[in-house]
């Protein structure tokens, strides 16, 4: 789109993540950083999972250098106003990586917030995924079900749980019930998922993320 409109030179996107631009010593991270922006001039640089620059502990110093980088070179005339640059990661982690740094923020302005899918809706995905595994869940297309109703229910829990990831966890679900479809399949018949799979695994996977959320009483 903003090729089109004249704004880049390519129409092409760079892809990185925070472990690019960050160095393994002191003084190297700059210099990383800046080889990628070099790399991103006249297109789209995408920084997947950035909100692991703001991360504590180990080699924070480093993640402190690409932020500090970042804030500079984007004023700088040989960049300014000639890439793209977007953040990338969950709301509540990247909100606070743009307060880490006061001139982060600044330079961008612009939040795009993206809302979890529907429950109906990543029971869409998972049917797909799971026909694309020759795999038939009866259950999705019974709608009016009391069982399937539950199964909504189940989506929408663990769409409340961190780090909910959308069609990517679906994925990793789908995934799941294949292992646990092929591991029960008999003979040379379809592969079906029944509803009792299908609702175990999800009663699984939220048993999981919540126990996730919990701290650790001894730290």
């Amino acid at each position: 789109m903003y090729y089109d409109m004249g704004f880049l030179s390519e129409s092409s996107v760079v892809e990185c993540s925070a472990s690019d631009l960050v160095g393994k010593y002191i003084g190297h991270s700059g210099p990383k950083t800046t080889k990628v922006l070099e790399k991103a001039l006249g297109k789209v640089l995408f920084i997947d999972e950035a909100y692991r620059l703001a991360s504590g502990g180990e080699g924070n110093s480093y993640s402190s250098e690409v932020i500090s980088e970042l804030v500079d070179l984007l004023t700088k005339p040989r960049f300014h106003g000639n890439l793209i640059v977007i953040l990338a990661g969950y709301e509540n982690e990247m909100n606070h990586l743009l307060s880490v740094n006061p001139g982060l923020a600044s330079r961008f302005p612009t939040e795009i917030h993206f809302t979890c899918l529907s429950s109906t809706h990543c029971l869409r995905v998972l049917e797909m995924k799971l026909g694309q595994a020759g795999i038939e869940i009866p259950i999705l297309s019974q709608t009016k079900s009391m069982e399937y109703k539950n199964l909504v229910r189940l989506v929408g829990l663990l769409a409340k749980t961190p780090v909910w990831g959308n069609a990517r966890d679906v994925e990793t679900l789908a995934k799941d019930l294949t292992m646990r479809v092929l591991g029960n399949a008999v003979g040379a018949e379809g592969l079906i998922c029944s509803t009792r799979t299908v609702t175990s695994a999800m009663e699984m996977m939220l048993h999981e993320r919540r126990a996730r959320a919990i701290p650790d009483p001894q730290h």
